[in-house]
């Protein structure tokens, strides 16, 4: 990712463009004068940093519950409460794809994946708040739903 180099605070202005170069290329690492070690980095990495801790919050406390048989608490007390809409079977599988993708965020460096998996859940569960919506997307067909059609003439 980055060298091992600190710099001091006089480097910001006497070694900018090494710093910078520095930074752009990971990070780099400015000890200032009081002794505080600062990262200076470029803002798509920290924002990174920012959306996996959001997600690892929300996720986190859902996988430990779901171990402890409390998931629906859990789920009900989280910023995703809106899983509630959904059957037990689907939040299971949304655990699973949503801490793979976690992963994956985490191991490439890129949120998309996994907001955009989040993003596709929550409107399966908010279709799903409809009860219309909700017999057709859950239901079991029965003979009625069915109906002979003839041939097409050609």
């Amino acid at each position: 990712m980055s060298s091992s180099t600190v710099y001091q605070a006089s480097d910001l202005s006497q070694r900018r463009r090494a710093v910078l170069n520095e930074a752009r290329a990971g990070y780099a690492r400015i000890r200032d004068t009081d002794g505080t070690s600062l990262l200076m980095m470029p803002e798509e990495a920290a924002r990174l940093n920012e959306e996996v801790t959001r997600w690892a919050r929300a996720l986190v406390p859902l996988l430990r519950a779901r171990s402890r048989k409390s998931l629906a608490e859990a789920i009900a007390n989280s910023e995703l409460s809106w899983l509630k809409l959904l059957p037990p079977d689907d939040v299971e599988e949304f655990l699973e794809e949503v801490a793979s993708a976690l992963q994956f965020a985490i191991d490439a460096r890129d949120i998309s994946g996994l907001v955009r998996a989040i993003e596709d859940w929550r409107t399966t569960a908010l279709a799903l708040r409809d009860s219309t919506n909700r017999e057709i997307l859950l239901g079991r067909p029965s003979r009625m739903d069915f109906a002979e059609v003839a041939r097409p003439s050609e």
